[in-house]
């Protein structure tokens, strides 16, 4: 599955207040949830939380990638956040992140969680293309954004 149809509009929060890591990450998982039902929030949590100790996910040009697996459920699951102020992440050229992809996966999806993890961290490489995830007023302005640059990819 590519990421254009893993990202819903429901799992996607455009401006909103975060001032830690931890707190941004927090709300992230607690929208995953609560959209999707999962009952393994601390799990999840425990997961991402463990990850950003080994290094941080903030790649940079204002981005992050928290990302974990677990053994507790069955799909890859994106959630995209765009914070109203930038904040600290420790990221790796030293800049505050305000676009940030949390993603979740089972354990045993490996490709589909690699192909999620590269295809962002690829497009977001892309000076416009982060500038018209910053741009976007909707939810579905960004799932268009990644169907049009996956249609892009297959022409």
């Amino acid at each position: 599955m590519s990421v254009h149809q893993l990202l819903i509009e429901d799992l996607i929060l455009l401006d909103f207040e975060g001032e830690t890591k931890p707190q941004v990450i927090e709300y992230l998982i607690d929208r995953l949830v609560e959209k999707k039902k999962l009952p393994h929030r601390e799990q999840i949590l425990h997961v991402i939380m463990e990850r950003e100790e080994l290094g941080s996910t903030g790649i940079g040009n204002g981005v992050a990638l928290p990302h974990g697996r677990i053994d507790s459920i069955d799909d890859v699951f994106i959630v995209f956040g765009r914070t109203q102020n930038p904040i600290e992440f420790d990221a790796l050229d030293g800049r505050p992140v305000t676009l940030i992809f949390l993603i979740v996966s089972p354990t045993q999806h490996n490709e589909s969680y690699l192909r999620a993890l590269s295809t962002i961290s690829r497009l977001l490489k892309q000076e416009r293309f982060r500038n018209t995830l910053l741009s976007a007023i909707r939810p579905g302005q960004i799932v268009e954004a990644f169907r049009e640059e996956a249609a892009a990819c297959l022409s």
